[in-house]
């Protein structure tokens, strides 16, 4: 028995643009009013501190356990890539303490959604 892979449709980059890192970018005045009403009915809402995920940057100081960490290697298109270079740089931190950053703060916002 021979088991097919299931084809998986790949983005192109003006495909991802098009539609959002997060979904469907707003197109007409009542969506975006829909998003951003959403948005402050999220922000009342009290927050969970057993939720937030602290970041740290650089090495841990001598003597502290370093929190456990893997490395991960992602595809970006080479437009967003660069302007998270440039983000990193704007900050003065390491691309890696910015990406850390974005996904922690993703995660606080959309986490139990």
């Amino acid at each position: 028995m021979t088991i097919k892979p299931t084809p998986t449709k790949t983005l192109t980059e003006p495909e991802w643009l098009a539609k959002g890192p997060f979904g469907e970018i707003p197109k007409t005045l009542a969506e975006f009013e829909a998003l951003a009403s959403q948005a402050e009915e999220d922000l009342k809402k009290p927050l969970d501190p057993s939720t937030f995920v602290r970041v740290v940057m650089g090495r841990p100081k001598k003597g502290e356990d370093p929190a456990p960490s893997k490395t991960k290697t992602v595809r970006l298109p080479l437009t967003l890539l660069e302007e998270i270079q440039a983000q990193a740089e704007a900050e003065g931190i390491s691309f890696n303490a910015l990406l850390r950053a974005a996904a922690a703060e993703y995660l606080s916002r959309h986490r139990g959604a």
